[in-house]
């Protein structure tokens, strides 16, 4: 029987991307996006080419440690504005959507970037979720998604400054943590995970969440599937039609655009 060119993955929280391939994609950025790399025995750092954000790829880190650190900088050696601190297999997909954002955003506008300035007053918005898969709760200026699949989880909480909640895991200054946790011998094991400072612009916040909620599975190469212990936890179904390569650094952004939608906070 002749291998299926693609194959499509469900739920997409679960496409999980091993280090190599974040690393590689770290590489489709100088490549595509001519974002500049710096490469060590153990780790890469990819800067744009403004020269105000970089991302840097540390496999050194062990699994339960985060391996991407995504930091803005009005110039070198400053203090971070913002920063995104990434842990785990998480699907290369979505680093490659906010690498994509923040490559034409800092063509767009910097200051949108750097300062949360926009000049064109574009809302922040979330996409709203399929409802029978996402749980949605908001209370005391704490949004909550949540979702399961089987005995896999996953969940974004995202936590204003005003609001009364305890704040989360990383500390007052985290806007939004999200997480993937997978059933391992009877406990839960984490994923993949994430945490957004405050400060990080609503297009790469939204862009994150908005993929992760997203009811469209992952399409991939049947050569780029996840490692086999968690092929039983995901719906697989071939194309017949080929993928595009995974995953690709367009020039121009995404924006949120029309459709159902939630407003974020």
């Amino acid at each position: 029987m002749t291998e299926p060119a693609a194959v499509a993955l469900a739920p997409r929280f679960l496409a999980a991307s091993t280090r190599d391939r974040h690393h590689r994609h770290l590489a489709a950025l100088a490549g595509t996006a001519a974002w500049t790399m710096e490469q060590a025995s153990f780790t890469t750092t990819a800067t744009s080419t403004c020269g105000h954000v970089t991302l840097h790829a540390d496999r050194t880190a062990s699994n339960n440690e985060a391996h991407l650190f995504l930091h803005a900088r009005t110039r070198p050696g400053a203090a971070s504005r913002w920063s995104v601190t990434l842990g785990g297999e998480l699907p290369v997909e979505f680093l490659a959507s906010m690498t994509t954002v923040l490559t034409a955003e800092l063509l767009r506008d910097p200051d949108y970037i750097l300062y949360g300035l926009p000049q064109d007053g574009r809302p922040f918005t979330l996409e709203a979720p399929d409802w029978d898969a996402w749980q949605y709760h908001d209370d005391r200026g704490l949004l909550e998604w949540r979702t399961r699949h089987g005995g896999s989880k996953a969940a974004a909480i995202m936590r204003g400054r005003e609001s009364s909640a305890p704040p989360l895991a990383g500390g007052e200054n985290t806007f939004v943590m999200a997480a993937a946790t997978v059933p391992w011998a009877g406990r839960p094991e984490v994923l993949w995970w994430a945490a957004f400072s405050h400060g990080t612009p609503p297009a790469v916040v939204g862009t994150f969440i908005n993929d992760l909620l997203s009811p469209e599975p992952v399409v991939r190469t049947a050569r780029d599937l996840p490692r086999p212990e968690l092929l039983p936890l995901l719906d697989i179904s071939p194309l017949t039609t080929p993928a595009r390569p995974a995953p690709p650094v367009p020039r121009g952004g995404r924006d949120p655009g029309p459709g159902r939608r939630r407003e974020g906070r």
